[in-house]
């Protein structure tokens, strides 16, 4: 069964400090998998969370993270929840001691993937300085969901944050963030359905410190029924009777 990103929101906080973050709302559709990009930044390190619930009651699962090597300032994390009910939701972000002084999270709502044993694989996680981040080589095992998230450390307003080859921006409008100004730079990027191969969550941006993650979610078990009539056919192209 195909996979496929639904929508996505983004909600970005200037020197917020409180003791909580929340998303932006989103509709789902029964049995989609909720994923968040969360990117957090604090000069004098991350902050560590406590929880990461769906409506504030629900816990996600952590899939990926990684800090800045140089300082840890910076910090990617990747969240998931498989088969959420329909109707609004939102995600709430809870930290120990007050919040970083930014943060970006991107939530999305991906449909047609698996609702138990979801995850593909380990993924990939890299820090590095330059213009062509990269979270590193991950292979997947059949057609999936596969995302990176990426933050860059830098005060460029408008910082580049592009989708490298074979990668598509979550979202025109919210599947980033540039202001380096006023914000954390981010993205967020994937790929549905690719089949059995090796990824690198990969991207162009402004000569900075980076995080990258990769990370890929198992389609749904399941497939396109054969056409009336030609089941022998169909078998056939699977390579089953011959």
């Amino acid at each position: 069964m195909a996979v496929a990103l639904a929508q996505t929101a983004v909600k970005k906080i200037d020197n917020d400090g409180t003791s909580t973050s929340v998303t932006n709302s989103l509709t789902f559709s029964a049995g989609s998998l909720a994923i968040l990009g969360l990117v957090q930044y604090r000069a004098a390190g991350a902050r560590l969370i406590t929880s990461v619930q769906l409506d504030a009651t629900t816990s996600l699962q952590l899939d990926k993270e990684l800090a800045q090597t140089s300082d840890g300032a910076a910090k990617c994390h990747i969240y998931t929840l498989a088969n959420v009910g329909a109707g609004a939701h939102t995600i709430t972000v809870t930290w120990t001691t007050g919040g970083p002084e930014r943060v970006t999270m991107f939530f999305h709502e991906v449909t047609g993937a698996a609702t138990a044993s979801y995850t593909d694989g380990t993924g990939a996680s890299a820090s590095g300085t330059g213009t062509a981040a990269a979270s590193g080589a991950f292979t997947t095992l059949g057609d999936s969901f596969i995302y990176s998230l990426a933050s860059f450390d830098t005060s460029s307003n408008p910082a580049t944050v592009t989708a490298n080859a074979a990668w598509t921006i979550t979202d025109t409008t919210n599947g980033r963030e540039t202001n380096g100004a006023a914000n954390i730079v981010a993205g967020s990027e994937f790929k549905a359905n690719p089949g059995t191969t090796s990824h690198n969550g990969q991207w162009t941006n402004t000569n900075t410190e980076w995080v990258s993650l990769g990370f890929a979610y198992k389609a749904a078990a399941g497939g396109t029924p054969p056409p009336p009539g030609n089941t022998t056919q169909f078998l056939n192209l699977l390579g089953v009777g011959k």
